[in-house]
């Protein structure tokens, strides 16, 4: 018989049980179950002779905090063992809820406009969040942006006083007719105005109205203002940029007017509403977040923490971390986020990191982005290690949901659901450059300045400080920024050894992914290395309707020794920004083996030059080229190499299909999740078209618009968007796709429908802003592409129309580099192969004049890909580098990072004859190249360059 400890539990199984329901003096039996107040204690006294595993199995439910659920060292697991707390079954998944069930009386306050109200009889309630009946509300707010405002620019207003300030005056508020406009809200005690620019959102709570002019938070304002807190840079995003307008005003009970709105009024306690449909009041279930931390994992000395502005700690981190806890299977809901109304608003640096605390408090001039304050969380986990977030669920959440910071280390987040969220996913590590031992830039000067002049002197990061061997993985991301646009999906900062794979994020307001911080002014030797970011699948990014810009994908900044980048599958149909973005100071990473498709704008952009060095981009697949014009890529600065890359890619090859199906949370992928590519027969075609598409509202009965594809072509599908402003309304619907290998232009809708050698499909789905593919039967042939309308005031323009090429399964020829770049981008050399891969050629054309069979000849050739990675080639390049250069190492690890042999692909390639080229001027020339399978290539070529 086993001898039982204190818990009654066998010495070499310790298992506890926790239910919404249980008690402060159970054991955690699984017939009598604790509370988590009591299966803390019950742990912390299992922990102190622990010899295996402990877990907590906690039973499904609503677990509502009245304050947060705080962990110390004292919760840690010991050892190798570790603390499990567990949901009891993961399809009834636990939920941490840091909000409180209104169930009180809901009365019809506004029967015109339906708005209800409940009496809330708790002084201290507050909330800037609220759902019902699982769906988020959202903060009243007015219809239409305030653009062409003035600004107040009394010379009392405000002067900068910082060291070597610029005296610029940001003045007190706005001036003009919107002051008339904010008076008539009639109580505006706790109006705020909101605005984005560019990558920055903020939100400034009004003080008063006065003649002309609306007076802000004067501590909001000022940092939202051309400030000398930041670096100069991002004073090109500040309020007053671009016209100086408010996108709209917020948090009044005057605006209260569209459904799913809500308004707080934090002085009578009063709360209004305005149900949606099939929402009734006496039966909705009502969830205010009111606490601002769910869940706290905190391993610092909290004695040594101080705050030199609000949101921002610093100190504490001592070398004996949080450690070995484990949550698998908890869901975590409704907190909120109160600091955008209060005195120090919302003004966003990037990324989610914010100005609060006056101005002439400092801290001035900042230059590596260390001194905002961070993202606010749901929940934290503060100098941990070996902490791990498993199965679990974030969803309904007011702020960022998961930070992981002050030094943590080998933590292990993976398999979650992030969704629903204000702000991002996750944030991992901390955006200092410097120690906490160091002073604040303000508390030493002078200021950093535009010459480069670094003060105050970096102090390194103690070991007990640095983050390292952390993994995200396997997650899935989507529907963040939802209040706080700014904020990235998934922030890494200073870390080293990295593991960031195997994530799906799709559905975000800004940047998809971040990994670094700092910029070029940490001088080129941040504690970075060693990161892996691979195996992601990041789609539907910067989306227009979050107005944010200057972001991508994925977003790098500061150097990364021995960082690659691989695997990745970028697609963007309905967002805008780069694929891959690499900021100012990113050096020595290496970008491979990605797959990046309808990027609106570069598919990698290093930007400036002069700020890069070190990085290698080889192997990569994209529709884009290497174009110096708009919306192609840059990628320039010392020992840098553009190697073999797939460029102008048509149709997605089978490599490049495989990448992108097995990158994600949940692959491998089929076919449904892949954007293909198809190749577009309509590009280049005339369209005609049945009325003037410019007089809406006056088309005649069944409007059309008939594309001719000059021959008979194998057609895979119809993909049509119809672009309108707002993107919800006027969408299409009610239509028919006719191919025939005749003109219809001259026929009814009647004759056409009973033409048997017509082939037609009827679709019923609306088309609107996002890009819809038709598909049509297989083995369908046609010149003739007609989309007729059965009712319709307005139709698409040819170019929202895109007739996708089948294949059939035959080879897929493509544009590929061959020629490796050093030291510069390829925006002037662009000597490429149009390999034909065994595709059969049936024309060439020169300067869009086709030429005679016999001036041009496809021959055999094997190409070398990535010649550059070559012993000999390395050795060559390192020696024109130099051992004496002190990149040089950076340079040599850079390149044996890839630790890739060369290899070679047999097929063909286009040959001129040289008398062609005779008679044409030395340069660049375009030729095009039409393949029997239906589809062409075509690329400005230095094709007569040595005859």
């Amino acid at each position: 018989m086993n001898k039982k400890n204190v818990t009654g539990q066998s010495p070499h199984t310790v298992k506890f049980h926790v239910s919404p329901t249980g008690s402060m003096t159970s054991n955690g039996e699984l017939h009598d179950p604790a509370s988590i107040s009591r299966a803390q204690e019950l742990v912390r006294h299992a922990v102190k002779n622990m010899t295996s595993n402990i877990e907590v199995f906690v039973e499904g439910g609503v677990y509502y905090f009245d304050q947060p659920l705080v962990f110390t060292r004292e919760d840690s697991g010991k050892g190798d063992f570790d603390v499990i707390w567990k949901a009891k079954d993961l399809g009834n998944k636990p939920v941490f809820s840091g909000g409180k069930l209104l169930d009180g009386k809901w009365e019809l306050h506004d029967p015109d406009k339906n708005i209800y109200k409940l009496q809330i009889n708790d002084p201290s309630f507050i909330t800037r969040d609220l759902y019902v009946n699982s769906e988020r509300c959202v903060l009243a707010r007015s219809r239409d942006s305030v653009i062409g405002l003035q600004f107040d620019t009394e010379q009392a207003a405000y002067e900068a006083t910082s060291p070597g300030g610029s005296g610029t005056t940001a003045g007190l508020g706005l001036q003009g007719s919107v002051a008339d406009a904010v008076r008539e809200y009639g109580d505006i005690g706790q109006l705020e105005a909101v605005r984005n620019v560019r990558w920055r959102h903020f939100v400034v709570p009004v003080e008063k109205v006065e003649h002309d002019i609306v007076y802000m938070s004067q501590t909001a304002w000022k940092n939202a203002s051309a400030t000398d807190r930041v670096h100069y840079d991002w004073n090109g995003a500040s309020w007053r940029k671009y016209g100086g307008g408010v996108d709209y005003f917020q948090n009044a009970y005057a605006l209260l007017d569209q459904k799913g709105e809500f308004f707080l009024d934090n002085t009578k306690h009063i709360l209004y509403y305005i149900p949606r449909d099939g929402q009734n009041m006496e039966t909705a279930e009502v969830i205010a977040p009111v606490l601002q931390k769910i869940m706290v994992v905190e391993g610092r000395d909290t004695a040594g923490i101080t705050t030199p502005q609000p949101g921002r700690e610093k100190g504490g981190i001592v070398a004996e971390k949080i450690r070995n806890i484990v949550f698998d299977g908890i869901a975590f809901q409704h907190n909120t986020f109160l600091r955008p109304g209060t005195a120090d608003g919302y003004v966003c640096t990037q990324a989610g990191h914010t100005l609060t605390g006056p101005e002439e408090d400092g801290p001035f001039s900042d230059p590596w982005g260390s001194y905002a304050a961070p993202p606010h969380g749901a929940v934290y986990v503060n100098s941990g290690d070996r902490i791990q977030f498993v199965n679990c669920e974030f969803a309904k959440i007011g702020s960022t949901a998961l930070i992981v910071t002050h030094g943590s280390r080998n933590c292990v987040v993976t398999k979650n659901t992030f969704t629903d969220l204000s702000g991002g996913a996750i944030y991992l590590g901390d955006a200092k450059h410097t120690s906490d031992t160091a002073p604040d830039p303000h508390q030493v000067g002078p200021h950093f300045s535009k010459t480069g002049i670094l003060e105050p002197p970096i102090v390194p990061l103690e070991e007990r400080e640095l983050s390292y061997n952390n993994t995200i993985s396997y997650n899935l991301v989507e529907w963040t920024g939802k209040q706080f646009p700014d904020t990235v999906a998934i922030w890494a900062g200073y870390e080293i050894g990295l593991r960031l794979v195997h994530n799906t994020v799709q559905h975000v307001s800004y940047t998809g992914i971040n990994v670094g911080w700092g910029w070029r002014e940490t001088g080129r030797e941040s504690r970075m290395r060693d990161n892996y970011i691979a195996y992601n699948r990041i789609t539907d990014y910067l989306l227009k309707e979050a107005d944010m810009h200057d972001g991508g994908g994925l977003y790098m900044v500061n150097a990364m020794p021995g960082t690659i980048i691989e695997y990745n599958y970028f697609n963007n149909r309905t967002g805008i920004g780069n694929a891959v973005y690499f900021d100012a100071g990113l050096d020595y990473a290496v970008l491979r083996h990605n797959v990046m498709t309808r990027i609106h704008h570069k598919w990698v952009s290093a930007n400036v030059s002069a700020f890069h060095r070190g990085m290698v981009a080889y192997d990569n697949y994209t529709e884009k080229g290497y174009e110096s014009s708009l919306h192609q890529h840059t990628f320039d600065g010392e020992y840098t190499i553009m190697g073999d890359n797939y460029i102008h890619t048509k149709v997605l090859p089978e490599e490049a299909i495989h990448i992108a199906k097995n990158a994600g949370h949940a692959a491998p992928y089929d076919d449904s999740a892949i954007d293909f590519l198809y190749y577009n027969l309509a590009e280049g075609r005339n369209v005609a078209r049945s009325s003037d598409l410019s007089d809406a509202g006056h088309l005649e009965p069944n409007p059309w618009l008939e594309a001719d594809l000059g021959e008979s072509k194998p057609i895979h599908s119809i993909e049509l968007r119809y672009v309108q402003e707002p993107a919800e309304q006027d969408r299409l619907t009610d239509f028919y796709v006719f191919i025939s290998n005749h003109e219809l232009r001259n026929k009814t809708l009647t004759e056409i429908w009973g033409d048997p050698l017509v082939n037609r499909t009827e679709v019923q789905e609306k088309i609107g802003n996002e890009p819809s593919v038709i598909k049509v039967a297989d083995g369908v042939k046609g010149r003739y592409v007609r989309l007729q309308f059965k009712a319709a005031t307005s139709m698409p323009s040819p170019e929202e129309i895109k007739i996708n090429l089948n294949t059939g399964g035959s080879a897929i020829p493509y544009l590929k580099d061959t020629n490796s770049s050093f030291n510069k981008s390829r925006q002037e050399d662009t000597a490429y192969d149009i390999y034909t891969r065994g595709t059969e050629v049936s024309s060439v054309l020169l300067d869009g004049n086709e030429i005679a069979a016999d001036a041009y000849e496809a021959v055999n050739k094997k190409l070398i890909r990535n010649a550059f990675l070559a012993p000999e080639k390395i050795s060559e390049y390192l020696a024109s580098v130099g051992e004496t250069n002190k990149w040089y190492p950076y340079v040599k690890a850079t390149l044996a990072s890839m630790q890739e042999a060369p290899a070679t692909e047999t097929g063909k390639t286009i040959t001129l004859d040289k008398h062609v080229c005779a008679s044409l001027e030395t340069g660049k020339h375009t030729v095009t190249i039409r393949f029997e399978n239906g589809m062409e290539l075509a690329a400005d070529l230095d094709v007569c360059e040595d005859v």
